[in-house]
């Protein structure tokens, strides 16, 4: 795409208050400990990133509350309460390296 292509699309986008065009160009600083901090454009969407879990969530809440009915005979109740950290491991382990390999939505 040629420059005044993108000039124009720019205008465009600006002009019907696009969030893709928030910032004229890119501004970075330098920061006193020496990291680079940026401007961007865009920004995580928390409640759609969260969404991302619910599949390994479901899942490992069934394995585990499987396990310990047929394993220990505990009520359905008390073996999630009890395997509550492992479902929160297994959950964040399969969403984070198996199902989405690193997931961020954005907005």
């Amino acid at each position: 795409m040629e420059d005044r292509e993108f000039d124009a699309l720019r205008k465009k986008l600006v002009s019907a208050g696009s969030d893709a065009v928030k910032h004229q160009a890119s501004a970075c600083k330098i920061l006193e400990n020496g990291e680079k901090e940026c401007k961007a454009d865009l920004y995580p969407d928390d409640g759609k990133n969260s969404i991302l879990y619910a599949p390994a969530f479901f899942q490992m809440g069934l394995v585990f509350q499987e396990l310990a009915y047929w394993m220990k005979g505990w009520d359905p109740l008390v073996s999630i309460i009890v395997t509550s950290p492992f479902i929160a491991a297994t959950t964040w382990f399969l969403t984070k390296k198996i199902y989405f390999q690193d997931p961020l939505v954005v907005r």
